[in-house]
């Protein structure tokens, strides 16, 4: 992604609507993290100028552009419509970059909907697309798709997969000189290492991931390598120094919207007073956590919540609203198909 001014200069020297278009769409997707508005402004502008110029490729930005707006709003059923229609606009062009594309948008969506068998389909139809482009921007485009096909891994708790994946991403991102995706793989890769227990080596990959994320103004990302650098510290037993990075979260997040991440802030939270043995404060943060995850239809940090909240309950002395707990997160599991969970309460009922 070229830096913002470039964009802006290219444009007022733009006399050419075609080539307006395409700059828009680059200046929508820089905004995508910083500035939902002007995101969405940029796409209606790109709209205009898509059915001005009877343009199957403009209308796929368009669409695509709401696509990734309403993902980051974790509205994941709206962003699938947008992202299918946007697939099917860029099939009727000759652009296989953008083809490859929206194959790779519509992984994003199957994600939170626990349809990974889809996920990983499309992960490899956009892969296979790449390859046949000789261009940086395939380049910087494949290392996303690598970035998709590890979270689907680590969603399954796939977590070698997962690993390996997202190396490959950030190898790809380093030799294109993709900076932005890189430090959103090295964020996940920080969560692979919390989930393994590697705390140590999960505080150096976050702490690389912010560092990269404010040089580039992404808040989003820094709220993520926030959260996951104080899942570490919390890790390690440095219970004072994960609340303070928890409310630093906490702090990022009262500037956007980021449901996903306020969802693991309480979790974290509540994880700390339960090692704190202040149950009742653990209890006030993990129900401040379901309700944002069920807004959200997050089902896996639903299960998180419910084993937590199954402590807190049993720490307070209170067992059957523990093993209640215990109860709605193995069916919710079950449904789910959320294997992992299905086995870590069927232990511990």
């Amino acid at each position: 992604m070229l830096d913002i001014k470039v964009l802006y200069g290219r444009l007022d020297a733009s006399d050419n609507d075609e080539e307006r278009m395409h700059i828009k769409f680059d200046i929508a997707t820089f905004f995508l993290n910083t500035n939902e508005q002007r995101t969405l402004a940029y796409a209606e502008d790109i709209n205009v100028l898509a059915e001005k110029l009877d343009s199957n490729l403009g209308r796929c930005y368009y669409h695509s552009t709401l696509g990734r707006v309403m993902y980051r709003r974790s509205s994941f059923g709206e962003a699938a419509i947008e992202f299918h229609r946007a697939l099917e606009l860029s099939l009727l062009t000759d652009d296989l970059l953008t083809q490859a594309i929206c194959y790779d948008s519509l992984v994003v969506v199957y994600g939170p909907q626990n349809r990974y068998d889809l996920a990983l389909e499309n992960s490899q139809k956009a892969l296979d697309i790449y390859k046949q482009i000789d261009s940086q921007a395939s380049q910087w485009q494949m290392a996303t798709c690598y970035n998709n096909i590890g979270i689907a891994h680590k969603n399954l708790f796939q977590l070698v997969e997962a690993e390996t994946n997202f190396k490959k991403g950030v190898e790809i991102a380093e030799e294109s000189e993709n900076e932005r995706i890189k430090f959103i793989i090295i964020n996940n890769l920080a969560q692979v290492k919390v989930l393994q227990g590697r705390y140590d080596e999960c505080l150096a990959y976050a702490v690389q991931a912010l560092e990269g994320f404010r040089k580039h103004n992404h808040k989003v990302g820094e709220s993520y390598a926030l959260v996951y650098m104080a899942h570490s510290q919390l890790g390690k037993g440095d219970y004072a120094l994960a609340l303070k990075t928890y409310i630093d979260t906490a702090k990022l997040l009262k500037e956007i919207d980021n449901k996903p991440v306020e969802v693991q802030l309480y979790i974290g939270m509540g994880n700390v007073y339960i090692k704190l043995e202040a149950y009742n404060e653990a209890l006030n943060n993990y129900n401040k956590a379901i309700v944002i995850a069920e807004t959200i239809g997050e089902c896996r940090d639903l299960c998180e919540v419910y084993l937590c909240l199954s402590k807190a309950y049993w720490g307070l002395g209170n067992k059957a609203q523990s093993l209640d707990a215990l109860n709605k997160g193995l069916a919710l599991a079950k449904t789910e198909n959320l294997v992992q969970f299905v086995s870590e309460f069927e232990k511990l009922l």
